[in-house]
C-alpha cells in the first residue's frame, strides 16, 4: 500500500495524540451531533471487537437517530452500489464518525478522510485504527491546498449544504458549492469522479408536509429556505445548473429511502 500521507505532508499537518491529522489547534469547526450522542457513538466503536462497515455488533447498539446514523450497515450501501475498485487514492470530504471512511478504508485502497469537526475525526480514526490505508485530517477543507491530478475519487456525502456555512467567506450558498467543486475537480486524476450525496429539495416528503432535514421546517425547502441559516440543498434542475459550470459529465442516481440509510440504489 502507497503511503496514505499525502494530504498531511502537503499541507504539512501534524499527527495529535489521536492520530488524526491536524493544522492548528483551533483550525477545526464545531460540528456536532451532541456531546451525549457522541460520546456514546466513540464508547460503542471503541468496546467494539468488530468495527467493520456491516458490524452486527456495531449495529446492535442502536439507540436513537444519531447512533443509527453513524453504527447502522445500512450507510455504506450508498457506495456498494459503485464499482469503485481501481478509484484510489480517494478523498472524503466531510467523514464524520467514520461510517463511510470504514467501508473505503475496506476496499484496500488509501483514504484521506477531512472531518472540520476534531471530535467527529477522533471517532472516525478509532472507526478505521486497523486500518493503515486510511488517515483522518480534522482541518476544514477550504482551509486545505489538494494536490493537483491526485485523487481517484472525491467524495462528498452529506456535506455540500453546508458549503457556505462554513466557507469562512462571504458568498452565497451556490458560489460555495462552486468553489468546493472547482477544488475537487482540479484534485481528480484523468477519469476520476465525484461522488455527490445530498437531500433533493422538491423530494416528496417535503412536499407532503414533512419537516426540512436540517430546519426542521415544513416546506422550508419548497419555499426555498426563508428561515436560511448557512444550509441549503437543491433541486435536480439547480444541479444539472451548478455542475455545467465546470463542464462536468454526470449521472444521477437514486437511493430508497434516502442516501442516509439505504436499502437500494
Amino acid at each position: 500500500m502507497n503511503l496514505p500521507r499525502h494530504l498531511a505532508n502537503h499541507n504539512r499537518l501534524h499527527r495529535a495524540s489521536s492520530g488524526v491529522w491536524i493544522k492548528d489547534a483551533d483550525a477545526a469547526f464545531e460540528y456536532s451531533d451532541g456531546e451525549e450522542a457522541q460520546s456514546y457513538i466513540a464508547q460503542t466503536i471503541a468496546q467494539a471487537t468488530d468495527r467493520g462497515s456491516l458490524s452486527t455488533e456495531l449495529a446492535s447498539q442502536i439507540r436513537d437517530w444519531p447512533s443509527e446514523y453513524h453504527l447502522s450497515p445500512l450507510r455504506s450501501n450508498l457506495l456498494r452500489a459503485l464499482n469503485l475498485d481501481d478509484r484510489g487514492p480517494i478523498l472524503e470530504i466531510g467523514a464524520g464518525c467514520g461510517a463511510i471512511t470504514r467501508y473505503l478504508g475496506e476496499l484496500n485502497l488509501d483514504v484521506d478522510a477531512v472531518e472540520g469537526s476534531y471530535d467527529r475525526a477522533c471517532i472516525a480514526r478509532l472507526r478505521c485504527a486497523d486500518l493503515e490505508n486510511v488517515e483522518v485530517h480534522a482541518v476544514n477543507v477550504n482551509d486545505l491546498s489538494l494536490p493537483d491530478n491526485h485523487y481517484g475519487l472525491v467524495c462528498f456525502i452529506g456535506v455540500l449544504e453546508y458549503a457556505q456555512r462554513f466557507s469562512g467567506i462571504e458568498q452565497s450558498p451556490e458560489e460555495a458549492v462552486l468553489h468546493l467543486l472547482a477544488k475537487a475537480k482540479q484534485a481528480l486524476r484523468p477519469g476520476g469522479a465525484i461522488v455527490i450525496a445530498i437531500e433533493n429539495r422538491l423530494g416528496f416528503k417535503y412536499l407532503f408536509g414533512a419537516g426540512e432535514d436540517h430546519y426542521g421546517l415544513a416546506y422550508e425547502g419548497i419555499h426555498d429556505y426563508p428561515h436560511f441559516a448557512g444550509i441549503k440543498t437543491y433541486s435536480k434542475t439547480t444541479w444539472e445548473h451548478l455542475l455545467s459550470k465546470y463542464d462536468l459529465a454526470y449521472e444521477f442516481l437514486y437511493p430508497f429511502p434516502d442516501y442516509k440509510l439505504p436499502e437500494q440504489v
